[in-house]
């Protein structure tokens, strides 16, 4: 964050980032995370299964977001006729 890096918060700017810091520190001291073996718990085929609906949806969402452009150039275009 306080690299010179192309992309890095201070490259950017950012005004606040010694409070940003902060409040990161003070995140990271609050508690350890909670590890959890999915797979071990729910089993293989449950999870791949999972994944694929995971997918499946994104897919699904990638989709959906191409036909809703199609329909806002149709709309934005039908509107510029007098």
């Amino acid at each position: 964050m306080l690299r010179d890096a192309k992309l890095s918060p201070k490259t950017k700017g950012i005004n606040d980032l010694k409070e940003r810091i902060n409040r990161l520190e003070k995140y990271e001291k609050w508690g350890r995370p909670t590890k959890v073996d999915f797979q071990n718990i729910v089993g293989s085929q449950v999870l791949e299964q999972h994944w694929k609906n995971w997918e499946f949806l994104q897919e699904t969402m990638r989709k959906a977001l191409k036909f809703a452009e199609q329909i806002n150039t149709k709309v934005a275009n039908a509107q510029k006729m007098p």
